[in-house]
């Protein structure tokens, strides 16, 4: 069985994208967590879910990494989970466009953990022993070491950019243990970090439910004198990554081969 976990907030306009290509691609038995806040339920309803299990988080602490914790626990309680079963924790805006199972199996073989690593995206606020962490937006285990390994999503309060899987790569080192990473493999970029397919198995559109805006945007302009608030000072740039990225989501909602022909080269 697969298990994804996801997490959609304050927008809805993800979750028949998410479901359908989950389902077009994902061969075996699986089932959907899904976490939902800032979303009435009349809105969910527009959007004609498809998701197995909806857990209502509008009063689960608002913060990512705890709600994925809060979901993962919903999980143990209401399933009979096996221990070669696998997590997929997942974000929101991102989904599979590619068969992927048996990729992500084998890796699963050689590694523990198979997950993203947005190493486009500079963060020179995290250490170098830091950076390559695993990232949640595609996080794949098995519940035999996700729990016999105790492992959970935290922030570290230390740390210069509170980014969760940080402290999961902290851990894996300290064990000399590595994670599979699944890198951009992007034919064509429009945005060096948003759109991105990893692995060539795995789209992820970027920011989909929050303020269209990263560290690259900040950091690789050294002229602007970058900050953590260059937003505040030039809003043009996330006013104009919004326009850019809900072009990019209708299009894809017009075409199924769009992600794979525009980024990725290929049919």
């Amino acid at each position: 069985m697969i298990y994804f976990i996801t997490i959609h907030h304050e927008t809805g306009k993800f979750f028949n994208l998410q479901a359908k290509y989950i389902r077009t691609f994902t061969t075996k038995e699986y089932k959907i967590y899904c976490g939902m806040s800032g979303i009435t339920t009349v809105d969910a309803q527009q959007h004609n879910i498809e998701f197995h299990n909806i857990i209502n988080l509008t009063d689960v602490k608002n913060q990512h990494w705890f709600r994925m914790n809060y979901l993962f626990k919903a999980l143990q309680e209401h399933e009979t989970l096996q221990p070669d079963d696998m997590i997929v924790f997942i974000d929101g805006d991102a989904f599979p466009i590619d068969s992927w199972e048996q990729k992500i199996s084998s890796y699963l073989q050689t590694y523990p953990i198979a997950a993203i690593q947005r190493r486009e995206n500079p963060e020179p606020l995290l250490r170098e022993e830091q950076k390559r962490y695993p990232h949640p937006c595609f996080f794949a285990t098995t519940v035999k070491f996700w729990v016999e390994n105790k492992l959970e999503w935290r922030l570290d309060p230390f740390q210069g950019a509170h980014t969760a899987g940080v402290l999961i790569k902290m851990w894996l080192d300290e064990q000399k243990l590595e994670s599979r990473p699944l890198l951009r493999t992007n034919a064509f970029n429009i945005h060096p970090l948003y759109f991105g397919i990893y692995d060539d198995i795995i789209y992820h559109h970027g920011a989909g439910n929050r303020i269209v805006y990263d560290s690259v945007d900040i950091w690789t302009r050294k002229g602007l004198n970058p900050g953590v608030d260059l937003d505040l000072r030039y809003p043009l740039i996330p006013e104009f990554n919004k326009k850019l990225s809900d072009l990019v989501y209708n299009q894809i909602l017009e075409d199924d081969k769009y992600i794979k022909i525009f980024f990725g080269g290929r049919e």
